[in-house]
């Protein structure tokens, strides 16, 4: 487990149990008394508002059982299928090593080719910013007109 996992927990659970109470106190001295709903009616309001957090909750959940028990919840969905380990007879090297296997070899330059310290070449000058012109450039044979 990464320990940024850690962090998110306590950030989540507050904002469940926050938002639960914001709800409960929301519906008990604020929309309960103003539309004259009796303990009954607050309860099911509380309920049918309460739905968002319901469902915020359920994904803490579902994230808690993906990131805690992978080998529980995750790797029953996988198809795991048996890969045979196939050994080709026609492979001249197959009885060498992977290191006798590969020869490394140096490249040869070729006369053509520059060195680097030729090719990237810092320049000697600044360079001097210039802002744009107020106009775009038009060519002689073909102006700008709205008529086009």
């Amino acid at each position: 487990m990464n320990i940024g996992d850690l962090q998110i927990w306590p950030v989540a659970l507050g904002a469940l149990l926050v938002g639960l109470a914001v709800l409960f106190v929301m519906v008990r001295y604020d929309l309960g008394p103003s539309s004259r709903l009796a303990r009954s009616g607050q309860w099911l309001l509380a309920t049918a508002l309460g739905t968002g957090v319901f469902a915020f909750g359920i994904k803490l959940a579902i994230i808690f059982a993906m990131v805690q028990l992978p080998e529980v919840a995750i790797d029953p969905l996988l198809e795991k299928q048996p890969i045979e380990f196939v050994q080709s007879p026609e492979d001249p090297l197959i009885d060498f090593l992977a290191s006798q296997r590969l020869r490394w070899q140096p490249l040869e330059q070729s006369a053509s080719a520059a060195p680097v310290k030729e090719t990237y070449e810092l320049a000697q000058e600044d360079y001097l910013w210039q802002s744009l012109p107020a106009q775009a450039p038009v060519p002689a044979d073909n102006p700008m007109s709205a008529l086009k």
